[in-house]
């Protein structure tokens, strides 16, 4: 007969981190942890930046230092930027106000305009100029668009006569 001693490690489980929401674009980083080696699906390199194009699940396998090996996912969601929409070219005579009004960032969307000009409030614009919108959705997603307003100048009205004095009734 023999004795032995059977020692049982903990296996800790892999932790392959909350889910992800990004923009299309953009990295992201995963990072999993209780474990010494990690190996990702999709080539994705534990701790490395990559760049999804589209939405998915990311599996990762961790092998602890006493060989024990357990697996989590996260699932990466990639949101599309919106299109923003700052309008058609505007015309305006000089003095005339103008009203700029961006599209497209959603519901709960915000605007925000070059130049100091503020969404859906009319200005006096002072000089032809492009007026860039940026518009962020409720993801968080950044998307732009631009607009050229020409100002016109208000034109000077001059005139000849063929008389330029005489009595009543004086026909010119």
């Amino acid at each position: 007969s023999a004795d032995f001693t059977v020692n049982v490690s903990p296996n800790i489980p892999v932790f392959a981190g909350d889910d992800v929401e990004i923009c299309l674009g953009y990295d992201v980083i995963l990072t999993a942890i209780n474990a010494t080696t990690y190996t990702w699906s999709d080539n994705v390199v534990n701790g490395e930046p990559f760049t999804p194009t589209v939405s998915g699940l990311y599996t990762v396998i961790g092998i602890s230092a006493n060989g024990c090996e357990t697996t989590d996912d996260v699932f990466v969601t990639v949101n599309t930027p919106p299109v923003i929409d700052a309008g058609n070219p505007l015309m305006i005579c000089e003095g005339e106000d103008v009203l700029l009004e961006g599209s497209g960032a959603g519901p709960n969307g915000t605007y925000s305009w070059n130049n100091g000009v503020i969404d859906g409030e009319s200005f006096a614009a002072q000089y032809s100029a492009m007026y860039i919108l940026t518009g962020v959705d409720e993801n968080g997603c950044i998307g732009t668009d631009s607009v050229f307003v020409t100002v016109l100048p208000v034109p000077t009205a001059q005139f000849t006569a063929d008389v330029f004095s005489g009595t009543s009734p004086l026909e010119v």
